[in-house]
């Protein structure tokens, strides 16, 4: 949770995937948050854990045997966090309207 809150400061200067990561080579996995308020503390709890879910889906695990792959993950979860920092923004500006967020990572 600190590190959504830590993210979400820094969102603005954040360099994070493109608009149309759907169609441009990314894997994205959808968060839901039409069924949370959040104009509570508990709602953008929620959303938080659900953003952080869904990093962690969409960068998969790592063999901590294998450097490269940690690596590999380690980027993977910078890039998606930064994408999951901007779609918050995105989904406390609008507020409720029902869009899912998509946390984005573009592959090589």
């Amino acid at each position: 949770m600190k590190t959504f809150a830590s993210l979400a400061a820094v969102a603005a200067l954040t360099v994070a995937v493109s608009a149309n990561a759907a169609t441009d080579g990314a894997r994205t996995v959808p968060v839901a948050y039409d069924d949370l308020n959040l104009s509570s503390q508990a709602g953008l709890d929620t959303l938080d854990q659900r953003l952080e879910r869904a990093v962690r889906k969409v960068c998969g695990k790592a063999d901590v045997r294998r450097l490269d792959e940690v690596s590999d993950m380690t980027r993977c979860r910078t890039s998606a966090q930064a994408s999951a920092a901007e779609q918050r923004t995105v989904a406390l500006a609008r507020r409720n309207d029902g869009q899912p967020l998509l946390v984005a990572v573009k592959t090589k």
